[in-house]
């Protein structure tokens, strides 16, 4: 049976790869890079560039994993570069002029059993929200990622972010607010 990162804590995995196992750090890439990707994707919105972010995540990981310290999370680690990176990624995306990727325009949809009908509304709902989350503070929008598309708890965003888990619960609770505000008539709120 093939060995995986995902039967490893990251405590080993991050141990091993200090050593300079590549293995190691390999069940890490295995472990993470799906997250990571879904990260950078709902905080940039461009699939092919988030992916391309992914790489540099782990490629910085990976320079820099001698220096890492085992005290805290892995993850809140991984993520504070995948932070920094998105902000990069922002500010620099405001100063180079817009393009369409191909991939964008031939992409097929995610439901291949709804109708056409159905499948257009499910593509305009999700750019709708993905707009609104796009429109939402920076702080507010990383929190909101991080808790509601990874699932991360509050402590590991508030590490993520070098702020307070006060401060990201506070960050979540009016980053939906606005989303549901923005999302009227698209969102059933209970």
């Amino acid at each position: 049976m093939k060995e995986t990162g995902q039967q490893f804590p990251d405590s080993v995995l991050v141990k091993q790869a200090q050593e300079g196992d590549r293995k190691a750090f390999n069940g890490l890439i295995e472990k993470y890079h799906k997250a990571i990707v879904n990260f950078i994707y709902h905080n940039i919105n461009d699939g092919s560039r988030a992916e391309e972010l992914a790489q540099k995540v782990f490629v910085r990981c990976y320079l820099n994993i001698k220096h890492y310290n085992q005290r805290y999370k892995f993850t809140t680690w991984l993520y504070t570069i995948a932070v920094n990176l998105c902000k990069n990624e922002l500010r620099d995306k405001n100063r180079r002029p817009k393009s369409v990727e191909l991939t964008d325009l031939v992409r097929p949809d995610v439901n291949r059993d709804a109708s056409p009908v159905e499948a257009l509304a499910d593509k305009e709902i999700r750019e709708k929200v993905s707009r609104a989350v796009q429109s939402l503070p920076e702080d507010q929008r990383q929190a909101i990622i991080m808790s509601v598309y990874n699932d991360l708890p509050y402590k590991e965003i508030a590490e993520a972010l070098k702020t307070n888990e006060n401060t990201v619960k506070s960050w979540v609770f009016r980053g939906k607010q606005m989303l549901f505000e923005m999302l009227k008539g698209y969102v059933k709120v209970d």
